[in-house]
């Protein structure tokens, strides 16, 4: 637990001490929260987006088990044919088994800047709104900093004053703004 606290002081410390040394600039009040994920759940086109490239990462995932599979059954072949093979055919199926598996990676790693082209084509323009939308009440309410209190952000607050919690106020505004256009 002191483990936890410690960084958060040192960060109220730090912020504090950037107001002060503002001078001339009105200095800010510190640090507001926002859970993002829950914000993100009252945005329905984000969590329709959301479960379709959920799908098309599993079609990525079966993919990949499947290279994986034949990876395996080539190798465990190349073991069978090694065992009667002269060395100079030994290193040529070696390299002909290294080729197929460099390609099966170059497939993965196509599909995956594919799938991350997806991701960014359906959640990005939801996520930026809502990045936008944060940078606004960060902005109105002098805040140096607005944290992401998700548990998966990995920022644990252990106490805070409610008006600094964006929360509800960004799920409203995320509500009434224009819906963004990722294309399902």
């Amino acid at each position: 637990m002191k483990r936890t606290i410690l960084p958060v002081l040192i960060l109220g410390l730090a912020l504090g001490l950037a107001g002060a040394s503002l001078g001339n600039r009105e200095a800010s009040t510190g640090a507001a929260i926002v859970n993002v994920n829950a914000v993100l759940a009252s945005v329905p086109e984000y969590l329709k987006n959301d479960s379709i490239l959920g799908r098309e990462a599993m079609t990525y995932q079966a993919d990949q088990m499947r290279y994986q599979d034949e990876m395996q059954a080539a190798s465990a072949a190349f073991d069978q044919k090694a065992l009667g093979m002269s060395p100079v055919a030994k290193e040529a199926e070696r390299k002909k088994l290294q080729g197929k598996a460099d390609s099966l990676q170059g497939l993965l790693r196509t599909k995956q800047q594919q799938l991350q082209a997806r991701r960014d084509e359906l959640l990005g323009p939801t996520e930026d709104r809502l990045t936008s939308i944060l940078e606004g009440l960060r902005a109105e309410g002098n805040y140096s900093v607005v944290l992401n209190v998700s548990s998966e952000a990995g920022t644990v607050v252990v106490a805070a004053d409610k008006n600094v919690n964006l929360t509800d106020k960004a799920i409203e505004r995320i509500k009434a703004s224009p819906a963004a256009t990722g294309k399902p």
